[in-house]
């Protein structure tokens, strides 16, 4: 999927604090791409899209949570 691409790229050294506001346990935050797919999976579209764009928001990457955003 484009977005989790995008976000796997740019997210950088941030993902710790996204994977964090994703309510990710600390144990579980070993990999960005599996995060995102077991987020994408457990939740309903429209609260996937929103937890995504608060979560880039918490890991202050409002740059990249507004190229999300393009691509929905």
């Amino acid at each position: 999927d484009r977005v989790h691409s995008l976000i796997i790229l740019e997210l950088g050294r941030s993902w710790i604090e996204f994977a964090r506001a994703l309510n990710v346990r600390e144990c579980e935050v070993d990999d960005l791409k599996q995060i995102l797919q077991n987020h994408h999976a457990n939740s309903n579209h429209r609260v996937w899209k929103t937890e995504l764009l608060e979560a880039l928001n918490k890991a202050r990457r409002n740059d990249l949570k507004k190229s999300v955003q393009n691509l929905f």
